[in-house]
């Protein structure tokens, strides 16, 4: 039945879509880490303006983890 076939394939869509969203969350949290290690170190190194310029990357990076 064509109906029971849809409901299938829309399943199978959702699932895919489920699965890229994680690995997109993972992605950007992995990028966190990497922005927050770099924020510590600019800041270790006295270099407050690319400590500042990372802060701002990472706030925009987590604002957007929070949308999906």
């Amino acid at each position: 039945d064509s109906r029971v076939r849809s409901k299938i394939n829309k399943a199978k869509i959702e699932s895919e879509l489920l699965e890229s969203n994680s690995l997109l969350k993972v992605q950007k949290r992995e990028r966190l880490q990497e922005l927050e290690e770099g924020i510590a170190n600019a800041t270790t190194r006295g270099d407050l303006k690319t400590a500042k310029k990372l802060e701002r990357q990472k706030n925009s990076l987590m604002e957007a983890i929070s949308k999906l």
